[in-house]
């Protein structure tokens, strides 16, 4: 009785490490500067891909910028097999210094991501808020 108990438990921790690693976001850069044409604006931050959630974020911070506006990230990737993804971020900032800047999107859930695309920035864009 006492080894089946100690059995369950063994598989049971297995399953629930197993998940914690799977659930694990896949950075595709940590802590880098990316700017828009002519600098309007300067960010420093991660950009993540959450394969279980089909979710990507940006996560960092305004280092430079001179009035508020929509930023837009413009995400392209590629599979394995040849098939390309696209993606925008985008959100209206104040244009702050060192603002924080946290964007999520998701993807299409009627289709199953493959996990071996590789992410890259397209375009990075800053339209200024009209006044």
């Amino acid at each position: 009785m006492q080894k089946r108990w100690m059995t369950f438990l063994l598989l049971l921790t297995g399953a629930s490490l197993t998940q914690m690693v799977q659930a694990v976001p896949r950075s595709l850069f940590l802590n880098q500067d990316i700017c828009a044409p002519e600098e309007k604006i300067c960010l420093r931050g991660s950009l993540y891909f959450d394969e279980d959630r089909e979710q990507m974020a940006f996560s960092g911070r305004v280092s430079k910028s001179t009035q508020p506006g929509k930023l837009i990230i413009k995400l392209e990737g590629e599979s394995d097999s040849g098939k390309t993804y696209k993606l925008k971020l985008s959100q209206t900032i104040e244009g702050r210094y060192s603002e924080i800047i946290t964007i999520k999107e998701g993807f299409n859930k009627k289709s199953t991501m493959p996990q071996d695309i590789k992410w890259k920035i397209k375009d990075v864009n800053y339209k200024f808020s009209k006044d």
